[in-house]
């Protein structure tokens, strides 16, 4: 299964007060140890530039493991498609197999500097998942039923963790159907006081619904339970639900939060502005590696 996680470079992304420069490189990547890299690269435009946007040809980036150069590749090019132009650059992209707890960098050169990033896979944290049921629920004066389950996982002590817990629907054809047709339907619902952040996101490779962000501040080394609520229609036959407990680094959790954090703010005429975070030297992005278990559970089995 791959998981493969993209949101929006905003220009404007800095950790320090950082004056703007039109045509600096930005970089857009999220790895794990499931999926081969995938580097979406552009470059910072004036507002008044009102050109379509445009992924950059012709770069060739270098990967290093623990300092250690392991990969250079470049631009990976879209199939020929009737009626669209070819040969579009997509996005730069490696099959160099990536472990957990690895340190990676990743550095170009463009307009005569080097342009470069590093981020760690943070290792993966196995959970259970525990008194599942269903429960009835009313919503909009209409009957219906939700399953509720807990998550159960130990978070590693002495380090500080990051984590995002994910879903998707999984619909199923038929009984002899093994793997099923993966989408993001339906909503999950928590009152738990560890849980900072709610958003729902979607990207090709994996239909993920809403999502919930959290770092363990509240229970550091522990064993932690989670109730959640997921609405989704399991009770249906030939529904599965499959349930993501990601682990992501720091530079991931900041991105994400101050991405949040901008985007409501932005909707708050009085709000203070927010600068989304951004680790890459010399340029503008997100260079952030994550990790992940998933649990599924098939309606068969409930």
């Amino acid at each position: 299964i791959y998981l493969y996680i993209t949101a929006t470079i905003l220009l404007c992304s800095c950790v320090e007060e950082t004056k703007l420069n039109y045509d600096q490189l930005v970089v857009n990547a999220f790895f794990s140890d499931k999926h081969p890299l995938s580097v979406h690269t552009s470059k910072t435009s004036s507002i008044f530039d009102t050109s379509s946007y445009q992924l950059l040809p012709n770069l060739e980036a270098k990967l290093y493991e623990e300092g250690v150069l392991v990969k250079e590749f470049g631009v990976k090019e879209k199939q020929a498609i009737p009626g669209y132009a070819t040969n579009i650059p997509k996005s730069y992209s490696t099959n160099h197999s990536f472990r957990q707890g690895k340190r990676y960098k990743i550095e170009y050169i463009y307009d005569g500097k080097k342009v470069s990033s590093e981020d760690v896979i943070p290792k993966s944290v196995p959970f259970e998942v525990t008194k599942a049921q269903f429960v009835n629920t009313d919503n909009n004066a209409n009957s219906e039923k939700a399953y509720e389950c807990t998550l159960e996982f130990k978070d590693p002590s002495k380090e500080k963790n990051y984590y995002i817990i994910a879903y998707n629907s999984v619909d199923y054809q038929s009984k002899e159907d093994k793997v099923g047709w993966s989408q993001a339907l339906g909503w999950m619902s928590s009152d738990d006081p560890a849980i900072e952040k709610e958003f729902y996101h979607t990207n090709n490779n994996l239909s993920t619904g809403q999502q919930f962000i959290f770092s363990d501040k509240y229970f550091e080394g522990q064993k932690y339970s989670m109730r959640i609520r997921f609405y989704l229609g399991l009770e249906q036959p030939n529904k599965g639900l499959r349930i993501y407990f990601i682990s992501i680094s720091e530079s991931y959790y900041n991105y994400m939060i101050s991405y949040l954090n901008q985007k409501k703010n932005n909707q708050d005429y009085y709000a203070e502005p927010t600068q989304v975070y951004n680790n890459i030297q010399n340029g503008f992005g997100i260079f952030a590696g994550f990790s992940f278990h998933h649990y599924l559970i098939k309606s068969n089995d409930l």
